[in-house]
């Protein structure tokens, strides 16, 4: 483990729209490198923009729960660690209404309306697959279970075993509520890490997509942990 002094932040929806601009940062450094987000947008700049815009204001439309790992060993406000949590609407797409809401409206003119309407297809055709595995599985169809989502360190931090704690602290909090737990990832090498803490590979996908990478589809991994 490490000996950083880490410790956990839980918000519930009301605290998360105090939502800080740090958390963005850690998500859009852990989650640059991801298939996903290349797909959307192939040049990094352009990329980094892209989730800069919108990490934010998705997190906050869209958690219950939401987990901030912060460094205590750091002075105040202390540096953010990592993020991940129980997505509030598992397993539907943004919608108009959400981007609304939401401010997502004012991405494409940000961004660019090509890695914006990329983002948002991708979006709507994990959500669609995601509904296809938790409809064939019996702990899952009643639609009482914990999604997990944007589960990450930041890469300054990694290495160095937090993403154990991270991971343990979750699960637990889903334990505690007596409810399985689903995540879905695009890298395989997540998937070794994942079933050290209970995690059973249920379904995998490959989805027709037509990436800004040049790549034509999305390999997805679907996991999960069962109540206890």
């Amino acid at each position: 483990m490490t000996d950083i002094a880490c410790e956990p932040q839980w918000m519930v929806s009301r605290e998360v729209e105090k939502w800080d601009p740090r958390v963005t940062k850690v998500l859009v450094d852990s989650f640059m490198d991801d298939p996903i987000n290349k797909a959307c947008a192939a040049d990094p700049a352009v990329r980094r923009n892209l989730l800069t815009k919108t990490m934010g204001r998705y997190v906050k439309t869209y958690w219950w729960d939401s987990y901030v790992l912060v460094d205590k060993s750091t002075k105040p406000p202390y540096n953010i660690i990592g993020h991940g949590g129980n997505h509030k609407k598992g397993m539907n797409a943004v919608g108009p209404i959400d981007i609304m809401k939401s401010g997502l409206w004012m991405v494409p003119f940000e961004c660019g309306f090509g890695p914006f309407f990329r983002l948002m297809k991708i979006d709507r055709l994990v959500h669609r697959e995601v509904r296809k595995v938790v409809s064939n599985d019996t702990d899952l169809k009643s639609g009482k279970f914990w999604y997990l989502d944007l589960l990450c360190i930041a890469p300054m931090y990694q290495g160095k075993g937090i993403g154990v704690k991270e991971l343990k602290d979750i699960v637990a909090k889903a334990d505690g509520r007596g409810m399985p737990s689903l995540l879905v990832t695009s890298l395989e090498k997540n998937v070794k890490f994942f079933s050290k803490f209970g995690f059973t590979m249920i379904a995998t996908r490959d989805v027709p997509f037509k990436g800004d990478d040049g790549s034509s589809s999305l390999k997805l991994y679907f996991m999960k942990r069962p109540k206890v």
